[in-house]
């Protein structure tokens, strides 16, 4: 999508700079950042085990960081967000949960 949005520019470089976009700002910004995000939560994934726990654990975090930042980007920018908000909803939703099932201080108790 960012190539697609760069290729109706004139230079681009709007699409890759924070606050750069014409369009709806903030928002897009929240997407170039989970964009970028992408590629260090990639490569922790791929680097899990052979990088020392504590070091391997952060860079991971921002697997979280990239899932906020890219569904705040959708809810905000997407032209098809009332077709999907369904779908964002359910996801926004089934994410929280998880993730408050996960990390449940009572649960790590019973373990």
């Amino acid at each position: 999508m960012l190539l697609a949005s760069a290729a109706d520019l004139d230079d681009g470089a709007d699409v890759i700079t924070p606050f750069g976009a014409t369009y709806r700002p903030p928002a897009v910004t929240l997407g170039l950042l989970g964009f970028w995000t992408g590629p260090l939560v990639g490569a922790s994934a791929a680097l899990a085990g052979r990088l020392p726990w504590r070091l391997w654990w952060p860079l991971h975090k921002f697997a979280a960081v990239s899932l906020v930042l890219v569904w705040l980007h959708g809810v905000l920018v997407g032209g098809d967000t009332s077709a999907l908000l369904g779908g964002y909803i359910a996801t926004g939703v089934l994410v929280i949960g998880i993730a408050l099932w996960r990390y449940n201080p009572r649960r790590a108790e019973r373990r």
